[in-house]
């Protein structure tokens, strides 16, 4: 999946990006940022969870062609992570340990889907 993006986005001109991942598919984001890190303006991850039973990623692993991406390989001030502080599917002491200097930044009274709500609006529209 990450080839297919870059090579979208080479054959429209589009040098720099910014990526939002939401789940399973952050690690898409990551891996994209990992491989094409000159073309990423901004990175932003939104309730990743460190990790998934073998069975619960068997069917989206397949789909998505990527496996999951070490936090650590990801640095710089590119990367933003976003997380409902009630998520039950991805409860925060599963997120992954940010790299050095990268916080996650708790959605209060949110769960699954913080992108719904207003506060996420104003912190993800402030850089």
């Amino acid at each position: 999946m990450v080839f297919e993006l870059h090579d979208f986005l080479l054959s429209r001109d589009i040098a720099k990006v910014s990526i939002l991942g939401w789940s399973l598919r952050a690690c898409v984001a990551l891996d994209f940022q990992t491989g094409y890190p000159d073309m990423i303006e901004t990175v932003y991850v939104v309730s990743l969870r460190r990790a998934f039973g073998q069975e619960e990623i068997k069917t989206q692993l397949e789909a998505m062609g990527a496996d999951p991406v070490d936090l650590s390989e990801c640095t710089g001030p590119q990367l933003r992570i976003f997380h409902g502080e009630k998520d039950v599917i991805a409860p925060l002491d599963k997120v992954p340990e940010p790299p050095p200097g990268v916080a996650i930044d708790v959605i209060p009274g949110t769960g699954r889907l913080p992108f719904l709500s207003s506060e996420f609006g104003r912190r993800f529209c402030v850089p």
